[in-house]
């Protein structure tokens, strides 16, 4: 996976469940770039936290 912002290839990815989904963190070391992706598709920070709050 390359970074969307700078084309950097070397991201750092951790993968955890979330409320039963599965849902991985990308950050690139080059520019701080952060994404997270779900099962259907990129999610923003405010839907992570939903996710994290649903599964309380």
């Amino acid at each position: 996976m390359r970074c969307s912002n700078c084309a950097h290839h070397d991201l750092v990815a951790i993968q955890l469940t979330i409320a039963s989904e599965e849902v991985a963190f990308y950050r690139c070391p080059r520019c701080d770039a952060r994404t997270w992706t779900g099962s259907t598709g990129e999610l923003t920070r405010d839907g992570v936290l939903e996710l994290v709050r649903a599964g309380r």
